[in-house]
Formats: structure tokens, sequence, C-alpha cells
């Protein structure tokens, strides 16, 4: 356990009004029309020449429709749908077309995009075959970096009185010290330790910079307050309340949509290992215009009240496994609907399967949240769906809160509330992911089929 000196952090996203561009460019049909059994019936005519003329302007007449036709519903209509920003069923079934395009194009030479559609059309029909239970419930995230994160890199005043900054050019912010000369760095204080004992000796250093190691070196100097530094600021740990999405009937579980990001790099953090803990929530503050709220509580960091070991931080979520607690603590919250004495038999009541993305649809959804301490459904509507915008795997759809009650009482989607399970359907099709700052009524969730890739 970390003591009070642990800066524990963690970032929760705030929603971002983010509309990416539409995709400009017209389909090309590369295959030929052809008319078949297509029959206009007209007056016969006794001369075999004229006849054989009504024949021929009928046929230039018919091949003239048709590609006229064509060039109506394969072009205009789809160039529209792009132009406009039109979206939901009608864009994606556009979308839909042009992967069938590209298919039918490339499948003359190799079939790799082909065999790749296929291959993933399977895996969506295994993840809907694949039972979740969803959970919505609060609780306490604890994670450790690898190595220390450098935060900042700061001034620093000297015995002599000189000011300098002693990793300029040599360390960025969004460094991780994983080693210094021999020696792994686990912690803060270890890493302040060997700088004191350097004794203003260069120090080699085994850093990660964007994902790619690299040796760096510094050297210590004697500061005003008569001790060592090298002017960083470092992180070696984060804490918050985020919501659980769901559990697997191995024990694994996925929490928030989206990643837990450095407060002040902004970047994914990169974790050695984690934990998740009981959270109560004791208040929330209420959204407003250009103003979301949040949910205010206390996480539990006993021993005894520890869940479930965090084993991945990704872009579309945290990643894990849980302990005999986790399905305590479901069994607890959920209780208050399903009436249930055992995990088991919750299981075999309130187990959903999941949903692919072609089979989520515009209009009426819920999101489940046990923020209360109750299991509770608040109705929401699905306005969009984008499939990856912008190259963001956790802005799959757009949603907005109808729910007058959850209106009533959070003035919409509060942070904390990230990974709160989207239904459809009687199935799981997504979670909450973010919450637009100007209108918190109104948010993004994530594909719960992009979930399932990890």
């Amino acid at each position: 356990m970390r003591g009070d000196g642990k800066n524990r952090r963690l970032k929760e996203k705030t929603g971002k009004n983010r509309e990416a561009e539409e995709n400009r460019r017209s389909i090309k049909n590369k295959e030929s029309v052809k008319n078949r059994g297509l029959r206009i019936s007209g007056r016969k005519n006794k001369t075999g020449s004229l006849k054989g003329y009504h024949a021929l302007l009928t046929g230039i007449f018919l091949v003239a429709s048709c590609f006229t036709l064509l060039y109506f519903f394969v072009f205009t209509d789809s160039y529209s749908l792009f132009r406009n920003g039109d979206s939901g069923s009608d864009s994606y079934l556009i979308r839909e077309v042009r992967e069938a395009v590209i298919s039918s194009a490339d499948r003359n030479h190799d079939g790799s995009v082909l065999q790749e559609q296929t291959e993933k059309k399977a895996g969506q029909q295994e993840h809907n075959k694949k039972k979740l239970l969803p959970c919505g419930i609060p609780v306490g995230i604890y994670l450790e970096t690898r190595g220390v994160l450098v935060t900042e890199l700061a001034d620093l005043v000297t015995a002599s009185g000189d000011t300098i900054s002693p990793c300029d050019g040599i360390l960025e912010p969004g460094d991780y010290i994983l080693r210094v000369g021999k020696t792994e760095i686990s912690d803060k204080e270890q890493f302040r330790e060997l700088i004191q004992k350097s004794d203003g000796q260069k120090l080699e250093l085994l850093i990660e910079r964007n994902g790619e190691q690299q040796q760096a070196a510094v050297t210590p100097v004697l500061s005003e307050e008569g001790e060592y530094a090298v002017g960083i600021w470092i992180r070696d740990d984060m804490h918050g309340i985020g919501t659980l999405t769901w559990l697997d009937e191995d024990g694994n579980f996925a929490a928030l949509g989206h990643c837990i990001s450095d407060i002040d790099t902004g970047r994914r953090m990169e974790i050695d290992t984690g934990q998740l803990y009981h959270a109560e929530i004791y208040s929330l503050i209420r959204s407003s215009s250009n103003k979301p709220g949040s949910l205010s509580g206390a996480i539990d960091y006993r021993l005894q009240s520890c869940i479930g070991t965090v084993e991945a931080n990704t872009e579309q979520g945290i990643f894990g496994s849980g302990n005999e607690g986790i399905e305590t603590l479901i069994l607890d919250r959920l209780n208050s609907c399903y009436r249930q004495n055992t995990f088991e038999n919750l299981w075999e009541k309130a187990a959903m399967e999941t949903a692919s993305a072609d089979e989520i649809k515009d209009g009426k959804a819920q999101m489940l949240s046990c923020f209360s301490g109750e299991y509770q459904l608040y109705d929401i509507e699905i306005r969009r769906i984008q499939g990856e915008k912008a190259g963001y795997d956790n802005i799959n759809l757009e949603i907005t809160v109808t729910d007058d009650s959850l209106l009533k009482q959070t003035g919409g989607i509060l942070q904390g509330m990230s990974g709160s399970p989207i239904l459809q359907d009687g199935r799981l099709v997504g979670a909450v992911t973010h919450v637009l700052v100007n209108d918190p009524t109104r948010g993004y969730g994530i594909f719960i089929e992009n979930m399932l890739e990890h």
C-alpha cells in the first residue's frame, strides 16, 4: 500500500465534441450493369424494318435509363450522405457498400481483403455467442507506473546560486525512467535515494520514450537546500473512481471503455500493475451547461477490499482478473433487481449476449448504473452510429440521456460514469466513454465488440 506522499490522480476523460471529416469520395462501381429479363411491351408493327427501328430505340432508351438510375443511386445519394454529414443507419449502409466494392476489386488479386472481412465477421459472430454480466458499478482504481513517469522539467537553484535545468534536452515529459545504472526503478522514493547517493556523479539511465527504450545520462547537482537533484517532477501511481463495465464467466473484467491518461502529460499511462477496490459514492456534483459534474466518493484501500488485479491499460479500457470479492460486490449491487442468493444464480439471470456493431441501431437504449447504490436502468437514445471516427476506437456511439429521473438528479452524464454499460434489445452493445462539455446530456460510447478485441 502506498503512503500519503504518493500522488494518486486519475484523469477521467471529459467529453469533447469531435466531428470527424466525412468521406467525400464517390463510390466507384467496377461491375458492369446487365439488363436481365426486362421487357417492355408495345404495339406490334407489320413492317420488319420499322419493328427493328423501334427495337433499336427501345434498347437505347433502356441502356440510358439504367445508367441514369445507376448514377443517381450509387453516386448522387452516397455523395449526398457524406457531404451533408448524415449518419445513422443510412450512412452505415453506404460504408458497407464501399467495403463490398473494395472487396470485389481486390478479390481478383489475392482475396486478402475478402478473407480479412470474412474472419472479422466470424469473430463478431463469436462475440455474440459470448455472454457477459453487465455491471455498471462504481469502483476504485489504483495503478502503478512502470518505473517512474517524468511529468515536467523544472529549473533549480544550485548551492552556488545559479539557476539551471540539468535534464533539459535529455529527458522529456512522458518519459519513463526504468533503470538507474543496474538498479530497476519501482517507485519515486527509490529514485530519489539513488539521486542522493550519487554525490553529483553522472548517472546512466534506461528510459522509455514513445514505446521505445533508449539510454540517457544525467548529472545531479547540489541544490540550495543542500540536496542533490536533477530538476524533474515525477509520478509513480494514480488513483480514481470509474465504472466496472462487465465480468465474463472466467472472472475477467473490463472497465471505463477508455484508457487512463496522466493528468499532466495527457498520454496513456504505461502501467506495471494495478488493483480494483471497493468504492462508496457519497455525493455528486450535478452537471450543467459547459460544466460536467462528477461523482464524489472514497476508495477503501484495505486488503480485504481489493476485488481484482488490473493487468492492462488500453485505449478500449482497463482489463484484468477479479477475485471472489468482485462476485460478492456484484451480487450485492445487482441483487436489488434480480433477488438471487448466489452469484451462480445471478449469472444465469443477468448475463447477456453481446451485439456486434452492425446489429446496433439508432433509437432507444438504456444505460446501466449503480452509482446510487442500487441497480438502475436509465433511458438514453443512440443518435448516431459513427464506427471508428477520427481514429478513435472508443468513440463509436453518440448518445443522449432522455431519462427524466436521471436528468433531474445528475443533469446528464457525470465524470466517473465512464464504463457504464449500454443495453439495447436485451443485449450488451457498448459502454459510456465521454461526456460533451457544452451539453452534458450528450456523450459518446464504445462498441462492446471493440472492448472484446482486447
